[in-house]
């Protein structure tokens, strides 16, 4: 597939380097214009996100144009540009549907399939024990914490009940007629070695090998989500395991970033993929990952504020060159950004034999990262 398509939300940087990989031209516009994405494409930085997302994508080159985290959340934004030039996403209606919390609770249920119980007034919780406090409009983590006495009612946050176990994503490729797993990560939430906050998204290590019981719940999901909100393309599920069985816990109707974890693993070109279930609304075939190696990424969280050196982007430069095909460092700041203490700095990527090989590398990458930032 050839042509150019316009990539929009918080952060693209993921998404535009897969459309390239898909045989895309990539234009992007998100709240960074980060310099990896400024040294290879066309890269819109919007100050007034997500507010000004719609007057920048209207600048660019005609075409279609699909969307990344957090945009979801505003899908009155999403619908004003779609009536300008081709969604390859999913619209407003859809994500209402599928971003409701009692909604998915009840189509889950009626599926017979896990969702932690969901309560959106206080009144309606007889302890607050065991809940935590969500907003709606949820991005990456932020703003989710235990439910606490001093907590009042919200109508920015409504109330889920906590499933401990080992928390996961699973990326979808859905059409019209058919509904590919395409994988499964393992999830880093709240690492502390990473500077995160406590539920904020750390990473992703994967693809992971489902038993068959898993695998089945995680199949039955995905076409529950085809069936019941008729949603397409590629398609994002946090989900926690336990005791055999899947939790399902927030659906997010786009590219995700564990997305490029799967593409390590040797499913390139889903961004095309995705793009043809829009285009042509045919079916697609995308190729199993190679599960015979484990791939992790983890975000970086400023232990303290920093401001980007013309020094340290040359080094991370010097580091990408050793892999020309993908980077050990991504989400790259431009030389003299302000970051502030807790906010994301950038991706540390490495690969290994298992789960544990891979974690202790981007544990011992982000020690050495943070030495590096540290003597700026």
């Amino acid at each position: 597939m050839n042509g150019k398509i316009i990539i929009a939300g918080a952060s693209t940087r993921a998404a535009a380097f897969s459309a390239q990989r898909s045989g895309l031209e990539p234009f992007t516009v998100d709240m960074f214009a980060d310099a990896d994405l400024l040294r290879f494409f066309s890269a819109t930085r919007v100050a007034d996100y997500p507010h000004g997302i719609a007057e920048a994508v209207e600048k660019l080159p005609a075409g279609p144009w699909m969307y990344t985290g957090a945009l979801e959340n505003h899908p009155d934004l999403i619908d004003e540009i779609a009536r300008k030039r081709p969604l390859y996403g999913n619209a407003g209606k859809r994500i209402r549907q599928v971003r409701n919390p009692r909604r998915i609770a009840e189509a889950f249920r009626d599926a017979d399939l896990l969702y932690p119980d969901v309560v959106i007034h206080l009144e309606q919780l007889s302890h607050r024990q065991g809940w935590l406090r969500k907003p709606f409009q949820s991005a990456a983590g932020r703003y989710i914490e235990p439910l606490r006495s001093h907590h009042r009612e919200n109508k920015d946050f409504y109330y889920q009940s906590r499933i401990q176990g080992c928390p996961c994503s699973a990326v979808y490729l859905v059409s019209c007629t058919t509904v590919h797993l395409l994988g499964v990560t393992y999830q880093l939430i709240g690492c502390n070695w990473a500077g995160a906050a406590a539920f904020a998204y750390t990473g992703s290590i994967g693809p992971v090998q489902l038993e068959r019981r898993i695998k089945k719940q995680f199949e039955r999901i995905g076409e529950t989500l085809q069936s019941v909100f008729a949603v397409r393309g590629l398609i994002g599920v946090d989900a926690v395991i336990t005791d055999n069985e899947v939790w399902t816990i927030e659906v997010n109707p786009r590219y995700t970033a564990s997305v490029e974890i799967l593409e390590r693993a040797g499913q390139t070109g889903l961004i095309s993929q995705h793009a043809s279930v829009f285009s042509l609304d045919c079916d697609v075939s995308p190729c199993r990952p190679d599960t015979s190696m484990m791939h992790g990424k983890a975000i970086c969280y400023a232990e303290k504020p920093l401001v980007m050196t013309r020094p340290f982007l040359e080094w991370v430069q010097k580091l990408n060159l050793e892999d020309r095909t993908w980077p050990q460092l991504a989400d790259i700041p431009m030389v003299g950004s302000w970051i502030g203490k807790g906010q994301p700095v950038l991706t540390i990527f490495t690969s290994g034999a298992d789960v544990e090989e891979v974690k202790n590398q981007l544990q011992l990458k982000m020690v050495a990262l943070n030495r590096r930032l540290n003597k700026q």
